[in-house]
Formats: structure tokens, sequence, C-alpha cells
């Protein structure tokens, strides 16, 4: 086995896919959250990337700790902020009598539409710089990635 050099580790550490997809993920959701917050949406980021784990009719707070990977004490932090903000709602989980369901509130579908919008704006930047042509090579892509067996 040849010994790898440190110029040639530093190269691989600041362009490996996964250093790659991380980077466009932080700025996608930065990007995404500043935008958020122009639309007066003062909520953290942390808390803007839990709604996209709440299913539109709600979801139990366990499995959105599950769906984001953090535990439940952290989560129950920011379904409280959410609430706080007046985005989502505590409902009893008539299934299990200990357990709660997040719906969102008004305000929180009102969040839900800006968050679309600014959605399909970071995508039409993404395809004014890749076309159209490559924007849909890259989303098959990354489908292709995150679901092996469906091809």
């Amino acid at each position: 086995m040849n010994p790898v050099s440190t110029q040639q580790i530093q190269e691989l550490r600041q362009d490996h896919i996964g250093r790659l997809l991380l980077r466009a993920y932080r700025q996608f959701a930065d990007t995404a959250s500043q935008k958020l917050q122009a639309r007066g949406h003062q909520i953290s980021s942390s808390a803007i990337g839990l709604i996209a784990h709440i299913d539109l009719n709600g979801t139990r707070a366990s499995e959105l700790a599950e769906r984001a990977g953090i535990s439940k004490q952290a989560i129950g932090v920011l379904i409280t902020e959410l609430e706080t903000a007046k985005y989502v709602q505590r409902q009893p989980d008539n299934t299990d009598g200990r357990a709660s369901i997040i719906t969102f509130t008004e305000q929180g579908w009102g969040l839900l539409q800006d968050a679309y919008e600014i959605k399909k704006e970071i995508e039409n930047n993404y395809e004014s710089t890749l076309g159209k042509y490559r924007m849909g090579i890259l989303r098959n892509a990354l489908r292709d990635l995150l679901e092996p067996d469906q091809k």
C-alpha cells in the first residue's frame, strides 16, 4: 500500500463527496433560513429544520426525534420554540394518552407556504446556474443515491 501524502489527504478532505454534499446542504439550509427570517419568521435554523419532519396531518414527538436523529429532550426544546412562535400545537394522541401529536397552526401553514416559495426560488437559482438538463441529472443522481433499490 502506497503512503498517502499530507497534501493528498488535505485535498481529499476538501473535495470528497460527503463534504461537498454537506456543504451544499448547509448552503441551502442557511439560504432558506435567512430568507424565512427576512419574511418575518424569527425562529432558529434548527427549529426551521424540524418543520420538514412534521407530516401535514401531524406527527408524534417521538417520531420527530427519530426522523431528525436527535434526542426526545432536544426535540422537546424545538417543539416548544415552534409552539411559542405559534407555528405548531400539541394535540392529544387518541391512541396513546402519554403521547401528543404535533400539528401546524394557521400561522404554521403560512410558514409552510413561505418555505415552499423559498425552496422553489433556491431551486430556480440552482437551475439558472446548472441549466435545466444538469439540474435534472443532479436531482436524479441524488434520488439514485438515496434510493438505490428503487431502480
